[in-house]
């Protein structure tokens, strides 16, 4: 299994990037797309996710993230995305969030 992290450095140059589409690749993570500020859409269904923490994240112009059939339990810094109108994540297992911060 593999994460958007480390096997995703080069995405960091895609400034025009505004969709990006990475369903069914077993990713367990989205940590390599959080400083790609230009993206207004995200789809990552059918993967292994367990977690999200946008807490570090500058994506101001996401508007749409879809995570459904994933196992995510925990969300965390969800607040930052402050352009996001739609977030779908299916049926996880009581997620967790954190918007507070604390």
């Amino acid at each position: 299994m593999w994460g958007l992290g480390a096997d995703f450095v080069g995405l960091s140059s895609l400034i025009h990037l505004r969709e990006l589409r990475v369903d069914g690749n077993q990713l367990t993570c989205l940590d390599g797309i959080l400083q790609l500020d230009g993206l207004l859409k995200v789809s990552a269904k059918h993967n292994q996710i367990n977690r999200l923490d946008f807490t570090s994240a500058r994506l101001p112009r996401l508007e749409v993230l879809e995570c459904q059939k994933n196992c995510i339990s925990w969300i965390d810094g969800v607040e930052r995305l402050v352009n996001l109108m739609s977030l779908h994540l299916g049926n996880p297992p009581n997620p967790q969030t954190k918007a507070d911060g604390r």
